[in-house]
C-alpha cells in the first residue's frame, strides 16, 4: 500500500492506524499492547529531518556522510573571494631593447667583437648566421647577373635613375657625337653611364667587352677610331669612354687587368671596317 501525506507527523499517524488495523481480534489485549509500545518505543520521534542549523553533533549521530558534505559546504561559503586586481594598460609605447649587435659590411666573428658573457653557443650561432647571410648575398649578386644578361637578350631598356637622365643616346653614330660627349663630362655623367654600359655583359671579359663596344660604338663610327690614331683615326686611348668601358667591364668581371682591356679593345678595332661592310650590306 502506497499512502501520500503532506507532513511527516501525519505519515506516522496513518502508520499508527494501520498497526492497529493489522492486529487483528484473534490477538489478546496483551498482544496488541505489547506491539503498539514496541512501534511507539521506535517511533517516538516525529519531528521533521535536520537542518544545517542544527549542531554538528546531531548531524555525525543521523548521517556522516551528510556531515561531511555539510563541512565542504561551509567551508566553500565561509572562505573569502579571491580579488583579482585588474590589469593596468598603458598607450605608453613600450621601450625597445637596444640591438645586440650592429653588423656592417667588415664584420667578423671572433672573441673581441662578441659580448662579454656569451658562451661558445652564441659564437656558433653568429658564425652560421654570417655564413649564410654571404651565401645570400653571392645568390643576389648571381641572380642580378642573370636578370642584366636576359634584360640585354630581350632589348629591354633600363630604368634611369635621375642622375640618368642626361645619358646620351647610345650607340653614338658620329665622332661628332664622341667630341660633344667628351666635352660635357662629369662625375655624375660617368658613374650614370657605367651603370647604363653595365647592363650588357656576356659569357666571359672578352665577349663582355665587345659587346659593350657594339652597344656604345655604331658600326659608322667603330671603324673611324683606333687605339693610338694611326691613319688619320680618331684614338680613343686616353678618352673618357674608354675609362666607361673598363669600369663597367670590372662591374661585370672585377679581376680584369687594364692591359688585358686594351689588347681585346685593339681587337675590336681592327675588325672595324668589316663590321661597318656588314652593315652596309644589311642596309636595304
Amino acid at each position: 500500500m502506497i499512502y501520500f501525506a503532506d507532513t511527516y507527523a501525519e505519515a506516522v499517524n496513518k502508520e499508527r492506524k494501520l498497526v492497529d488495523y493489522c492486529l487483528t481480534s484473534e490477538e489478546n489485549d496483551e498482544d496488541r499492547n505489547q506491539h503498539r509500545s514496541h512501534y511507539n518505543t521506535k517511533q517516538l520521534d516525529v519531528s521533521p529531518p535536520p537542518t544545517f542549523n542544527q549542531e554538528p553533533q546531531t548531524l555525525i549521530q543521523l548521517n556522516n556522510v551528510s556531515y561531511n558534505a555539510y563541512k565542504d559546504y561551509r567551508a566553500m561559503i565561509d572562505e573569502p573571494i579571491p580579488i583579482i586586481p585588474e590589469p593596468s594598460y598603458s598607450l605608453e609605447p613600450r621601450e625597445q631593447p637596444e640591438a645586440l649587435y650592429e653588423l656592417d659590411d667588415n664584420f667578423e666573428i671572433d672573441a673581441q667583437n662578441t659580448p662579454s658573457g656569451r658562451n661558445s653557443n652564441d659564437q656558433e650561432l653568429l658564425k652560421r648566421i654570417s655564413g649564410q647571410v654571404a651565401q645570400l648575398l653571392t645568390l643576389v649578386n648571381s641572380m642580378d647577373d642573370r636578370l642584366r644578361r636576359l634584360e640585354h637578350k630581350l632589348n629591354v631598356q633600363p630604368r634611369l635613375l635621375p642622375e640618368e637622365d642626361n645619358i646620351p643616346k647610345l650607340p653614338f653614330k658620329t665622332i661628332q657625337e664622341l667630341k660633344i660627349f667628351e666635352t660635357d663630362y662629369s662625375d655624375n655623367l660617368h658613374n650614370a653611364m657605367v651603370n647604363r654600359v653595365s647592363l650588357v655583359s656576356g659569357k666571359d671579359m672578352r665577349t663582355c667587352i665587345f659587346n659593350q663596344l657594339s652597344d656604345v660604338l655604331a658600326p659608322e663610327v667603330g671603324h673611324l677610331c683606333s687605339w693610338a690614331g694611326r691613319n688619320n683615326n680618331y684614338s680613343i686611348q686616353n678618352t673618357v669612354i674608354t675609362k666607361i668601358l673598363l669600369d663597367a667591364t670590372r662591374k661585370n668581371f672585377p679581376e680584369t687587368k687594364k692591359n688585358e682591356f686594351e689588347n681585346v679593345v685593339k681587337d675590336w678595332l681592327k675588325a672595324g671596317n668589316q663590321r661597318y661592310k656588314r652593315a652596309l650590306q644589311k642596309q636595304p
